[in-house]
């Protein structure tokens, strides 16, 4: 069976109320050694505060760690996968989407999230053995090259005694 999100899932995410403040945030980022906090409300994710999201939107326009909340800076446009996608197709998602990170859902409930890295480092492994008869067809023609042109070079003095005949 291939590669599935469900294996890569991250169910333990570290996740704060959009009222908290920036500064609260990335104490709990550096505390849980996270590159990004899940945004609440009372009831639902409503976004994803990253260390982007640090530089750009606090850092970069000046704002004050303390007093910005992280429901002001946050990233909103989401993207989200189910739990049971390949990771073929979590690897697509995120390209299209240019995201790192993507929730993941069980029947539309966010479960946790994955990372592009987590889905690379698995779809490199899991490729290894994939690619042998590709691997193999490449160096038998890498190797057939290498004996044409050896076989040319070695009739390299025949044809140029040829050539001065003709020329």
């Amino acid at each position: 069976m291939g590669c599935t999100v469900e294996r890569l899932v991250n169910e333990h995410v570290v996740s704060v109320e959009g009222g908290e403040t920036v500064q609260r945030g990335v104490a709990l980022m550096a505390e849980n050694g996270a590159g990004a906090v899940v945004v609440t409300d009372a009831t639902a994710v409503v976004g994803l505060f990253t260390e982007r999201d640090l530089l750009n939107r606090v850092v970069a326009q000046g704002l004050d760690a303390e007093t910005v909340t992280l429901a002001e800076v946050c990233s909103r446009d989401l993207v989200a996968i189910e739990y049971d996608y390949s990771c073929e197709a979590a690897a697509r998602k995120m390209e299209i989407n240019g995201c790192r990170r993507m929730l993941v859902n069980r029947n539309g409930r966010f479960i946790g999230m994955v990372t592009l890295q987590a889905v690379a480092h698995e779809l490199a492994r899991s490729g290894v053995g994939r690619n042998r008869f590709a691997d193999l067809f490449v160096g038998l023609t890498v190797a057939a090259s290498i004996v044409i042109v050896a076989l040319l070079l070695y009739q390299l003095p025949a044809m140029m005694r040829v050539a001065e005949r003709i020329g």
